[in-house]
Parts: structure tokens; C-alpha cells; sequence
């Protein structure tokens, strides 16, 4: 029986399409959501058909990087790159199907016709059984020659396989193989020398982001800073002296070792550590370094929705030294109105990017289920918007006795997290434990069940297990994963490989902080995350004079109400909502 990746974004429809399908073919278990995903399953599955849907599946958009092309024009010529991609690579082993709802003579539909994909379902309505039927014979020209149009390239022509296509980063790898064998060819002697020019570098490499947290590593040099600059030109590394003020630049090869730093042991990919050199502060602009830009009425909706915050605006006047620049990377935002936070009734769904989060708590007891239970019930009760949250296994499976004591799970409920390891082929069946529209996949034991006799429960997981999980709960747009403070699982390294934004979880605690050291190396995979904005400091149990020390973008103090919450078996918001909502609908705006 041939294999089928369903790759249309919406869990509706991958459902519907499965009972159809599973008759006739093997429907692969990990549904695709995302582009960013596509590849990684057709490596892992191997399927010989693959079927889209223009609409729902999500391909992102930056319009500040693709603001030559409005969203839809782009998501079309990202469709065509993709399928071009697949024709190239995998040749004709792979059979795209896709699915739209767009009238004949629309340009998309020829040009997927010019690409060979023989088979298009256009219309709103159609029957699966003729879907099926013509998926079990072999693709015909006939059934989409009637929507070839004429000159139909005309709109795409100019913005096909330009920057950032998947063409652009293919040739990349090209020029890196042929760069890699002309470095074969070097003399012992190059090799040696470069070799010691690296370890030289190395040792007067400046700490990364999260290494301000717990100190300087015992070979870093004071007065010397690092520079990697990563461009598209041959690297270089600049060595600034403050004392003489005369900076000497040295080219140099890049090297693998710069990223030694990083965990063996997970699966996040190297980040180039480019750090920025900040310039000490006098005493005379201590002053300056404490106002705080107040934009007033100046925030408009246009840049919210960009999520453009004033800590951006503010990033060149935060510089210092020592404690202050740990300030610096916990430093809260409070320039925007909350005024503006206000819910204002449910948003428009659609504007609701699909995101896979990371929930992480720095050391033990933070609060990363707490404030997961009663997030995702303000994103459905505010607003509307379902979302879903993949337990990691733990000691104690907290967030089963949560939900046991709010609602009974389905009679033919079980833990997912067993059920992958001993009947993958029937995981992806098992009833959903929702709530208020929210979908949860809580552990009922623990990581290894040590008491079981059984070599299959007794161990971690594999990373397709662990993919296969994380691919299987994305049943909603959002899907947060509740890590803990335990990384060390391999569904944890898959998350954060994965994931897309990193919440961390923190109380006020400085010396809980500088405890966690052990978690230094994994911490530093984060760089480029944060570079890109995309983690999230939120403040648990909070307390206000502790803002001189720690200052998260978000804080939710400690709740004496939690109690009868906790009696009740209810999360806290559904209890009393005011406490936390003006706090999570600044949150919430990270989502958009």
C-alpha cells in the first residue's frame, strides 16, 4: 500500500481525509502544519503521495522581509518553490495532490498544472470517494488539462527561486561541499596553523547571553571581546582593546569549534554566537540609562500587531557592565499603555499564528504548569482560541491529577506517551482529553515506569517517538510543551529543536538562578532565540522589590486565592479572571 502524508495545516481536515483514506492507503502519522516541518516528515515517513491545502497549511511571512510581495502572492510562489523542490529532488517518487477552493482560470491553478501536479480539487465541495478513486489509479493529464491558461507565469515569473528560496539555500550547500574538498586539499602546515588560530580565537571568545546569568568562563579575557561577524563575506574576527583604543582585525577560517559550546546531547541545531561589543557607561549618563521612553498614545494598533515593543527602541541606551547588563536581558517592558492590553471580546482567529512554545522553568517549582493551566484557559475563555499542551513525564504527573480533578478523562483514554512506545501504529487514535477547547496530553507516569517488568516502557524516548508526539498533539494552532525544569529527555531536546519561541519561568530567587548552572551549556543553545526575540522571561510568585535585581517581561505575583482554586480543582482564571488577565493579554500579543 502506497504512504500518505496529509499536509493541509488543520486537524479538522486531516481527520476527515484519514477516515477515507486509511482504507485504500497507509496515512502516515505525523500530519504537517508547517513548511518548516514539511521536510523533516518526507525524510521520516518516505511517502509517495503528499496532500496540500492552500489555505490552512501555514508557510511564514515576514512583511518587513517580504514586503516587495503582498501575503497571498507570496504563500503562492512559496507553494511553487516547494513543489518545484520536491519534482527536483525526489524526481517523480512523490505524487503532490492539492486541495483549494479557487475558480477555473485562476493563474496558481495552471502554473501547479505546469508543475506537474495532476491532481487539483478545486472546487468547495467534492466528493472524498472520487478523491480516493482517482488517488488508487495513476495521475492522468485529463483531469486538470481544462485549467491551463495562457501566460500564467507572467505574475509569478519575477519572484520564483529568488532570495530565500529553497533553491538559494540548495546551491549554499553546493558551494559549501566544493569549499569543504578544497579544504581537503590543504597542506598539513595551513591546517595546523588554522587550527592554532582557532583555539587562539576560542580562548578570548566573549561569554554568550545566558552565560551573564553565571559568570564568566575562567578563560575569558576582561578587556578583550570577540566579534564573529556573520555575513555572507568571509568571516572575521575583531579584537578590541579599550585601553588603547586600536582595534586589530584578523581574517580567519571558521571553524566547527566555535559552536563547542553547545550540548552534545540535544538535538538543537548550532547558532553562529555573534555577540555585540557594549560600550562602558560614565557616571554621567546613569541618568540617561534610567528613563525610560514613554510612547503614549504613539503605539498603534499596526505596531502591536508587529510586535514592536520599546525594549527594541531602547537597546543601545541599556549598557553597562557587571550586574547591569544582567538587568539588561530581563529588563521589562513598561513603556506600552496597558490601557491598550484591555480585552476587547475575541479575536479574529485568523490572525492567530501556529506556534510550537517551549514552557520551561529554570529551576524546580517555578511554575511552568501553573501558568500553563490558567494561559490556555484565558486564550479560550477571552478569546476563542483553542490551544494545546504536551506533558513531558516527570516524578509526579502533575497535570493529570489537574485534569482528573476538573473533568474524567474519555473511557478509552490513555496515556499517549506509553502508547507511542508499545502501539505506535494505533498512538494517533487514542480520545483527546479537552477541556474548554483546550487539548491535553498529560503523563500518567512517570519518564521510565521503573516498576514494570517491560524493557519498552523502561526507557526514553527515540526521536522519532519524541517528533511523532509533538507532531501528533499540534491539534490546535498553538501548542505549548510543558519541560519543566527537566531538559534532559529526549522529548525535551526534540522541543526545544523544534519550537519556535521559548517561555522561561522564574521566581524571584537570584541565588535558585545561579544554582542551575548545570543547565549552562543547554542555556546557551538558546542565543540566536533570543537575538531573534523569540524568549520570553515571565516572572512567577512575584514580588516588586525584586524588580532591582530580576525584571521579566511579564510577572504574576503570589496568589493567596491559588488555595481555593487549588480545592475546587479549578485553574485559578477561571476563579478570579481580573487577577492575571492584564498580564496575559500583554502576553498574548506574542502569538500574532
Amino acid at each position: 500500500m502506497k504512504r500518505i502524508v496529509l499536509s493541509m495545516g488543520h486537524e479538522d481536515l486531516h481527520g476527515i481525509f484519514r477516515k477515507f483514506l486509511k482504507n485504500e492507503f497507509i496515512v502516515c502519522m505525523n500530519d504537517v502544519f508547517s513548511s518548516n516541518y514539511l521536510f523533516d516528515v518526507i525524510e521520516e515517513d518516505h511517502p509517495d503521495i503528499i496532500i496540500f491545502h492552500d489555505k490552512h497549511l501555514e508557510i511564514p511571512y515576514d512583511p518587513e522581509q517580504e514586503n516587495q510581495v503582498e501575503e497571498n502572492l507570496y504563500k503562492e510562489i512559496k507553494f511553487l518553490e516547494i513543489i518545484e523542490y520536491i519534482r527536483q529532488t525526489y524526481n517523480d517518487s512523490i505524487r503532490v495532490v492539492f486541495v483549494c477552493e479557487r475558480p477555473q482560470g485562476d493563474p496558481f491553478l495552471s502554473e501547479l498544472v505546469n508543475n506537474n501536479v495532476l491532481d487539483i480539487f478545486y472546487t468547495n465541495q467534492f466528493a472524498l470517494d472520487a478523491l480516493v478513486e482517482q488517488l488508487v489509479n495513476p495521475p492522468q493529464y485529463n483531469n486538470v488539462a481544462h485549467l491551463k491558461v495562457d501566460n500564467s507565469n507572467t505574475k509569478y515569473r519575477s519572484h520564483l527561486f529568488g532570495k530565500n528560496s529553497l533553491f538559494e539555500f540548495k546551491e549554499e550547500e553546493q558551494s559549501t561541499e566544493l569549499i569543504e574538498t578544497e579544504d581537503v586539499l590543504k597542506t598539513a602546515i595551513e591546517v595546523e596553523t588554522e587550527e592554532a588560530d582557532t583555539l587562539v580565537h576560542n580562548d578570548k571568545k566573549k561569554p554568550g547571553l545566558f552565560s551573564k546569568i553565571f559568570g564568566k568562563d575562567k578563560n575569558d579575557s576582561e578587556n578583550n571581546i570577540a566579534v564573529i561577524n556573520n555575513s555572507d563575506e568571509e568571516p572575521k574576527l575583531e579584537e578590541n582593546n579599550y585601553k588603547d583604543n586600536s582595534p586589530e582585525t584578523e581574517v580567519v577560517k571558521e571553524k566547527e569549534t566555535l559552536n563547542q559550546d553547545i550540548p552534545l546531547n540535544t538535538n538543537i541545531p548550532p547558532k553562529e554566537l555573534v555577540e555585540e561589543v557594549k560600550e562602558q557607561v560614565s557616571d554621567d549618563n546613569k541618568e540617561d540609562i534610567k528613563k525610560d521612553i514613554y510612547l503614549g498614545e504613539e503605539v498603534s494598533q499596526k505596531d502591536v500587531n508587529k510586535r514592536t515593543d520599546s525594549s527594541t527602541l531602547r537597546a543601545d541606551k541599556y549598557k553597562g557592565k557587571g550586574r547591569n547588563v544582567f538587568l539588561n536581558l530581563f529588563k521589562k517592558d513598561t513603556s506600552l499603555d496597558t490601557k491598550g492590553y484591555e480585552n476587547t471580546g475575541h479575536r479574529n482567529l485568523g490572525t492567530v499564528k501556529q506556534n510550537l512554545i517551549a514552557v520551561v522553568s529554570l529551576t524546580p517549582g517555578a511554575g511552568s504548569t501553573f501558568f500553563l493551566h490558567n494561559f490556555t484557559r484565558f486564550l479560550s475563555l477571552d478569546h476563542g482560541i483553542s490551544s494545546s499542551v504536551l506533558d513531558t513525564p516527570s516524578e509526579f504527573p502533575i497535570w493529570y491529577h489537574l485534569l482528573n480533578a476538573e473533568q474524567e478523562h474519555h473511557e478509552y483514554w490513555e496515556e499517549v506517551h506509553q502508547a507511542i512506545k508499545t502501539r505506535p501504529e494505533t498512538f494517533g487514535y487514542i480520545p483527546r482529553w479537552s477541556i474548554d477547547n483546550i487539548n491535553f496530553f498529560p503523563c500518567q507516569s512517570s519518564t521510565l515506569d521503573l516498576n514494570s517488568k517491560d524493557p519498552i516502557k523502561n526507557r526514553d524516548f527515540t526521536p522519532l517517538e519524541a517528533k511523532e508526539l509533538i507532531f501528533h498533539s499540534r491539534s490546535s494552532g498553538i501548542t505549548f510543551v510543558d519541560l519543566s525544569h527537566n531538559w534532559s529527555n529526549k522529548l525535551a531536546t526534540e522541543t526545544l529543536a523544534l519550537c519556535n519561541q521559548i517561555w522561561l519561568i522564574m521566581e524571584p530567587n537570584y541565588q535558585s538562578l545561579a544554582a542551575a548552572s548545570h543547565q549552562h551549556k543547554i542555556l546557551k543553545g538558546f542565543e540566536q532565540l533570543a537575538k531573534d526575540e523569540k524568549i520570553v522571561t515571565i516572572g512567577n510568585k512575584w514580588n516588586k522589590k525584586f524588580d532591582d535585581v530580576l525584571s521579566p517581561e511579564i510577572t504574576l505575583p503570589y496568589f493567596e486565592s491559588q488555595v481555593e482554586a487549588s480545592l475546587k480543582g479549578i485553574p485559578l482564571y477561571t476563579l478570579q479572571a481580573k487577577l492575571m488577565k492584564r498580564e496575559f493579554e500583554k502576553l498574548s500579543y506574542k502569538l500574532f
